[in-house]
């Protein structure tokens, strides 16, 4: 494959990122991954709101935990 291929093929990929990380976001709410999730017993931070690609601030599971140290 040339260089000019591969090039493009990159392109063509970054240029479509946007659109697969909104159907990405939608896909997580509708599935309610953040409930899930607390039902499993893990703990988020009070108010926390999902980072640029997606975290969560939370707290270990199994052990004390006085501030956030998984995301």
């Amino acid at each position: 494959m040339s260089t000019a291929t591969t090039a493009a093929s990159s392109k063509k990929r970054a240029k479509g990122k946007g659109d697969w990380d909104a159907i990405k976001r939608e896909i997580m709410q509708r599935v309610g991954i953040r409930a899930l999730a607390e039902r499993l017993g893990v703990k988020f931070v009070e108010g926390a709101v999902p980072n640029e690609r997606g975290w969560l601030e939370s707290f270990a599971l199994g052990r004390d935990d006085k501030k956030p140290s998984a995301a």
